[in-house]
């Protein structure tokens, strides 16, 4: 699912999700990892990556704090990675990251 993102630099990031099946139940995520991976949006040159909290009930917690933020380019683009116990990778969410600051209001 495409979702564009704003954030304040140098503001704590969170964003909750829940990764549900098709008849709408939480997926257990014990075992498995989430994580944000943020990218260069022309070159796709890898940023930064952060681990995502995750529980038995599909929930999903995508925190980083300030300090990270205050790092982060006007620009990027993201993607929140869900890789199971077998090493496959999927796509949860993905789009572009604007980080502002006062200035670019």
């Amino acid at each position: 699912m495409r979702k564009d993102l704003r954030c304040g630099r140098g503001e704590t990031f969170s964003l909750p999700l829940r990764y549900r099946d098709a008849a709408g139940d939480g997926i257990d995520l014990t075992g498995t990892t989430v994580e944000l991976r943020t990218f260069k949006p022309t070159t796709g040159e890898a940023l930064e990556t952060y681990p995502a909290v995750v529980d038995d009930q599909g929930g999903i917690d995508v925190h980083v704090a300030d300090e990270d933020t205050a790092t982060w380019p006007v620009k990027a683009a993201y993607r929140i990675v869900h890789t199971d116990s077998a090493g496959d990778e999927r796509w949860l969410v993905w789009g572009a990251l604007t980080a502002f600051s006062g200035v670019d209001l």
